[in-house]
């Protein structure tokens, strides 16, 4: 089952560890985003991630927000759930939005929230009831252009 996330629990936990937190929450999204969007042969290795998010924390991050982001959408697209935001939102609040200072935080928390309703979406229907695949929803057969 795949976890819900709090933007505050991120925003807190980052400060209490002084930025150390944001590896884990990113080695952690990677890994559940594989889940939750399997098959669209777009998956990366979490372990890849955390250490390209160690290694080049600035450009990895917008990178990363902009091609998770995408992830995201296509795979709310293919459940039939509304991702307003693309990976270009992510993106324009980060880069743009630093001029207001909360603008990468405002980013964070539209991702987090996007994630959230995939994942609600994800949890639902392999869980519901208990029985694993439910309605016939088989996560490998996804493909994020709808055929």
């Amino acid at each position: 089952m795949l976890r819900m996330r709090s933007f505050w629990a991120y925003f807190g936990l980052s400060i209490i560890t002084c930025g150390i937190y944001t590896w884990f929450f990113v080695y952690q999204m990677q890994n559940d985003i594989n889940v939750a969007c399997q098959g669209d042969g777009k998956d990366m290795d979490p372990v890849l991630a955390l250490i390209l998010a160690i290694v080049l924390p600035g450009i990895f991050t917008l990178i990363w927000l902009y091609t998770q982001g995408e992830r995201l959408r296509a795979r709310g697209a293919y459940s039939n759930i509304r991702i307003a935001d693309t990976g270009a939102t992510y993106l324009l609040w980060y880069i743009l939005g630093s001029c207001i200072i909360i603008g990468p935080l405002i980013a964070i928390a539209k991702f987090i929230t996007n994630s959230n309703i995939v994942f609600d979406d994800y949890n639902r229907r392999m869980y519901s009831n208990g029985q694993g695949y439910n309605n016939g929803y088989n996560p490998n057969n996804y493909n994020p252009n709808g055929f």
